[in-house]
């Protein structure tokens, strides 16, 4: 992670402030804000024994979230990311690489999802995926899913498996063709899904959820912002940890609102 001031030049230089090396990601960073929220998570993705999967698996550990040994994969590797951070405005700038094997195992042991509260997927790995989801939606597991990439038409299968669909804006419109953020929100509800959400950042997000008669905005909490590297994936780790809680939706919504405000 890279920090400058400004905003980071299309054909010019700009000086590196300060940097840092942490892991991240979508699936790492909800597990982590869970655990630390209080609930129990496992990571069940795929790393290798190269020396950046061996350091992300130690600082999993180290931030109380437990690591499967389903993990442990020759060929796998991490997603390497490099971040622009603005000081200025706190917006960030992310480019990545993605290895061929990652995400979650195919052979994963049944009995993970069955005895899950909640499963939490994102699009690596698909076939390992569609497996746990399958699962999950027979154990009647709730399914939290964050998704980025929109181009992927190989998620439609595992989208329809989500009953906790919670979407950046940027996916939910691309994906459905909708012209705005509530809109997106009703094309993307069904009758097998418990809720759908879909955040914009500072504007809040918009919901859907069982028994609503139409789709409601949950404002976001007024910040100063720092760095909004990783607040979706907050978002969405608090949002799970509420459902292990007990929180109604609105509830969850409500406390993941808060969660990524304060990230």
């Amino acid at each position: 992670v890279l920090y400058i001031y400004g905003t980071p030049p299309s054909d010019g230089k700009a000086l590196v402030v300060a940097e840092e090396r942490d892991f991240g990601g979508l699936t790492a960073t909800a597990l982590v804000a869970a655990a630390h929220l209080g609930a129990s998570c496992r990571f069940a993705g795929r790393l290798g024994n190269d020396p950046e999967s061996l350091a992300i698996i130690r600082d999993l550990r180290k931030a109380g979230v437990l690591v499967s040994r389903e993990t442990f994969c020759q060929d796998a590797r991490p997603v390497r990311s490099t971040v622009i951070v603005s000081l200025d405005t706190g917006v960030r700038s992310l480019y990545f690489t993605d290895p061929e094997v990652m995400g979650a195992d195919p052979s994963m042991r049944e009995e993970l999802v069955r005895r899950a509260r909640v499963l939490f997927l994102d699009g690596y790995g698909l076939e390992g995926s569609l497996r746990a989801a399958r699962i999950a939606r027979d154990a009647q597991v709730p399914i939290v899913a964050d998704f980025e990439s929109a181009h992927d038409v190989r998620l439609s299968p595992l989208l329809e498996l989500v009953d906790h669909l919670i979407l950046p804006a940027s996916f939910a419109q691309e994906w459905t063709g909708a012209a705005n953020v509530e809109e997106s929100v009703r094309m993307l509800w069904n009758d097998s899904r418990k809720v759908v959400a879909v955040t914009t950042g500072s504007g809040g997000c918009w919901a859907m959820a069982s028994g609503f008669a139409e789709a409601v905005h949950i404002p976001a909490h007024p910040v100063k912002v720092v760095d909004t590297l990783g607040c979706g994936d907050v978002f969405h780790g608090a949002y799970a940890a509420a459902l292990v809680f007990g929180y109604s939706i609105l509830g969850a919504i409500r406390f993941a609102n808060v969660a990524a405000g304060l990230k």
